[in-house]
């Protein structure tokens, strides 16, 4: 009986912070007054299915050239950064898969638009990874914590994303 209550405690505990980190992922994250804006318009776009990366641009170029000029705080910087890099390109990629028949799939096991995911990953990637070195990041951390944000129909084009 105590086995069972615990496995049942544990269940509910585990099914409630499951749905609070789907509504959080649904909500750009909070960052300085600088980059909220522009994050806000590429988070609105990749919510759409749409690549953000032309949108991450700004704020990436902003947080560098804050950084450039001695201005702001580094660790909003970074923030903006990997909120675009990582985050936006998450929400982008979990819409992405919802449309238009994306999910479905293929005889090989995959879904249909991991084709387009992976194109959309690559140039995501290297237009903006990049600009990891202006803030002492790892790229290759960066791209771990998209692998492990994607939704489940979207993880199933981990084999060829993570194959790049």
């Amino acid at each position: 009986m105590r086995t069972k209550t615990s496995a049942l405690a544990l269940g509910i505990t585990v099914f409630i912070l499951a749905g609070c980190g789907d509504e959080d992922s649904t909500q750009a994250p909070k960052l300085g007054g600088i980059y909220q804006e522009k994050l806000d318009k590429a988070w609105e776009t990749a919510g759409k299915g749409e690549v953000p990366t032309f949108a991450c641009a700004n704020v990436v170029g902003t947080a560098v050239g804050m950084q450039s000029a001695g201005q702001g705080k580094k660790s909003e910087a970074v923030q903006a950064y990997e909120a675009c890099y990582v985050d936006a390109f998450v929400h982008f990629s979990n819409a992405y898969m919802k449309t238009e028949g994306r999910a479905e799939l293929n005889d090989r096991g995959q879904p249909e638009g991991c084709i387009g995911l992976y194109t959309s990953y690559v140039i995501h990637t290297n237009s903006l990874g990049n600009f990891a070195k202006d803030f002492d990041i790892d790229v290759q951390v960066l791209n771990k914590k998209i692998h492990t944000g994607l939704d489940e129909t979207a993880s199933l084009c981990l084999p060829l994303i993570s194959g790049q």
